[in-house]
């Protein structure tokens, strides 16, 4: 099953995120972007790929022991942007303002806690954001460059994170369906 590691975006902040999300979409052209819906979106702090389910308690284990030795007071959302770049755009996404440099703590653990597992550490730097959309061919769309630039510093709400969740991803035609296995508690 294909399995990674998130803190869940509550409601009243996605409802948040998608109206920054319908404010770009109308920006730019819709059609070169495949958007995330909304009950899809979090914050991803650990992509773990395929993963044997008899590995699962293991997983479960690493992360029961390991997130309550970390805390993330606040999270707030701010500033939309692409990954790489924006001339080069594939990820439109939101950023992290506060509880970045907390998220990267979490995430270089969940590393660490998950690599005596067989399951490989990060080799790119941590950058904490909420994946708006995946763009099919930026050099194409100048409105999109646009857009980001108009929506760079838009926030788009707060939370305080009470803990992070084992997902299963079922890749669909219609897009991925994340379904919670469990949830592990901050300290």
């Amino acid at each position: 099953m294909r399995c990674f590691v998130a803190v869940p975006v509550p409601a009243e902040v996605r409802a948040t995120v998608v109206r920054v999300q319908d404010d770009v979409r109308r920006a730019c052209d819709a059609a070169n972007v495949r958007w995330a819906r909304p009950d899809t979106m979090h914050l991803t702090l650990k992509f773990l790929g395929d993963v044997d389910g008899a590995r699962l308690p293991a997983i479960a284990r690493a992360l029961a022991d390991e997130m309550p030795r970390h805390a993330v007071a606040q999270i707030s959302l701010a500033g939309v942007g692409a990954f790489p770049s924006p001339h080069r755009a594939r990820v439109v996404w939101l950023g992290v303002r506060d509880g970045a440099a907390d998220l990267t703590v979490v995430a270089s653990a969940l590393d660490g806690a998950l690599a005596g597992l067989g399951l490989g550490a990060e080799t790119r730097p941590f950058a904490p954001h909420l994946t708006l959309g995946r763009a099919r061919d930026a050099r194409r769309s100048p409105d999109l460059r646009a857009a980001l630039a108009a929506f760079g510093s838009i926030a788009a709400g707060s939370w305080s994170p009470r803990g992070v969740v084992l997902f299963e991803s079922q890749l669909r035609p219609s897009g991925a369906v994340h379904r919670a296995i469990d949830e592990y508690p901050l300290g």
